[in-house]
């Protein structure tokens, strides 16, 4: 008797049918195994470059780091130095002011780099990752 409900398998009956819908199934098992390589394969590429990104980030991260440190102790620098060249010396009103305003920008400037580096996109604080 054929099987009306699979129009592909119309004119197959029995033990045929059932071979050939075995086969058919191993067919597309096949077919999907070999679809979900590819999907692992392009996974694997993505993580790939999203670790190089990540090393990248990081080096770029701890240059920033540096480079911040530097400005810091440059600021530190040059309050010590100014403090040592005045000792003594009194300053007119108005120099004293640009100079106080030159360190208060400075201070102001770090500040902002802190702020921007502690904080999230969204005005959050950042939570420093453990490691």
């Amino acid at each position: 008797m054929p099987n009306k409900s699979y129009p592909p398998y119309q004119n197959i009956t029995g033990d045929d049918l059932i071979r050939v819908i075995a086969a058919d199934l191993k067919h597309a098992i096949n077919q999907n195994t070999a679809a979900l390589a590819d999907v692992q394969h392009t996974l694997n590429r993505m993580e790939f470059r999203i670790m190089a990104d990540l090393d990248q980030d990081l080096e770029l991260i701890q240059q920033q780091g540096t480079q911040i440190d530097g400005v810091a102790t440059l600021i530190a620098t040059l309050r010590q130095q100014i403090a040592d060249a005045m000792s003594g010396v009194t300053l007119p009103p108005a120099v004293q002011a640009k100079v106080d305003a030159v360190f208060a920008g400075l201070t102001a400037n770090s500040g902002k780099l802190a702020v921007a580096l502690t904080t999230q996109p969204d005005g959050t604080p950042a939570t420093p990752p453990t490691v």
